[in-house]
């Protein structure tokens, strides 16, 4: 794990007392009109701010687990400090902090980066919510795109007639050894899983349980081609395709990536995933593989296969299914994350994601990309 050098300079902030409670001293910090060297506007908008939220204040210290949990005392609290203001003035969220090495940089580099909460506020015009369930359901996206998906996926739970839904169950896994369940609405890997009926002995009780749950959808795993399985077998080694079509009808690529799974684990978007970016021209992988605190991979740490150089087989197929599907929903959703998966077939879809996350893609080039997300949000918004 990439954690966070104590020896870095903090060039922005001094805190003299450490005594007092510290949502109180970074507002009082922040009423100090020479204490950070950004626009004063940044000072009237959030000195008299306060978080009252606990999941805040939970996500910080959960950062420091994650990023520094050696560092204590005064240094500790110096750095909550920069990181509540941080957060406060860029709007990034305290993992965010450590994943884009705040603590290095002034306000000029932290400029450049774009968090998740900022992400959400730019591309928001590209959807229209009153259809918005159509792109967060997994079931609703499945009945409208699923002959781009290559394989049968059906409803368990939740709006389902559930002695109707236990019957289709049973004839869906009849002869299937196993099978994958998504939550309807779950992103970045939650509650994905592999079941396997093997081990299950009783079916109506896995059934109930899944319905218990919340239900999701059930999919046949993917039987992926040797040329992306060979990196991580347990795991479809997918791309990661990001969309935005603008109103003329066009369709950019960006910032889009090749996603492996790693140490036997089945999905390859969590957080111990390993990631490169992909260059949308010609399907080129042109860095090293990432995880997302940080840690760098040459060569796949099972398998031993080399990352950056890859080409990802039938880039042009690639882009012609996102295009297609591009236009089935693009009248109420523009900004589209696209989880791909080559099969012997060709290219099929996993799923479809709005709101796709632009942190990883960050970390992986030690980059910003704030400046070309704002004009590319410019021109196409």
């Amino acid at each position: 794990m990439a954690y966070y050098n104590e020896q870095a300079h903090f060039v922005e902030y001094q805190l003299d007392s450490f005594d007092q409670d510290r949502r109180e001293a970074v507002l009082e910090l922040l009423k100090m009109p020479d204490s950070f060297e950004v626009k004063r506007k940044f000072y009237d908008r959030f000195a008299d701010r306060t978080r009252e939220d606990t999941k805040f204040w939970n996500d910080m210290d959960l950062a420091f687990e994650q990023f520094a949990p050696k560092l204590d005392g005064e240094k500790k609290k110096m750095l909550e400090v920069d990181i509540y203001a941080c957060c406060e003035i860029y709007g990034i969220a305290p993992e965010e902090y450590f994943q884009f090495q705040f603590y290095w940089k002034n306000d000029q580099g932290r400029n450049q980066y774009m968090g998740d909460k900022e992400r959400f506020v730019v591309f928001r015009p590209c959807y229209h919510f009153d259809e918005y369930e159509k792109i967060r359901n997994k079931w609703q996206m499945y009945q409208q795109i699923g002959q781009y998906f290559g394989r049968q996926c059906i409803l368990v739970g939740a709006e389902s007639d559930k002695d109707a839904g236990y019957e289709e169950f049973c004839r869906y896994t009849d002869g299937k050894s196993e099978f994958v369940f998504k939550p309807l609405r779950a992103s970045c890997g939650k509650g994905v899983r592999r079941i396997s009926l093997s081990k299950t002995a009783d079916r109506k009780v896995l059934y109930e349980k899944l319905c218990a749950e919340g239900g999701g959808i059930a999919d046949e795993l993917i039987c992926q081609d040797e040329t992306l399985a060979k990196f991580h077998r347990q795991s479809a080694n997918s791309v990661r395709l990001i969309t935005l079509r603008d109103r003329q009808g066009g369709n950019h690529f960006v910032q889009s990536m090749f996603r492996m799974g790693q140490r036997g684990s089945f999905v390859d978007n969590d957080s111990g995933a390993i990631r490169a970016r992909i260059d949308e021209t010609n399907g080129y992988v042109f860095t090293c593989g990432y995880d997302s605190y940080g840690n760098q991979y040459i060569l796949h740490p099972d398998s031993g296969e080399v990352i950056p150089g890859f080409q990802i087989p039938a880039w042009e197929e690639l882009l012609g299914l996102a295009d297609r599907v591009m236009n089935e929903i693009s009248s109420y959703a523009r900004f589209i994350g696209f989880d791909l998966a080559l099969t012997a077939q060709g290219w099929s879809v996993i799923e479809v994601n709005p709101f796709p996350q632009l942190v990883v893609q960050q970390i992986i080039t030690g980059q910003g990309i704030r400046k070309d997300m704002l004009r590319l949000a410019n021109e196409c918004v």
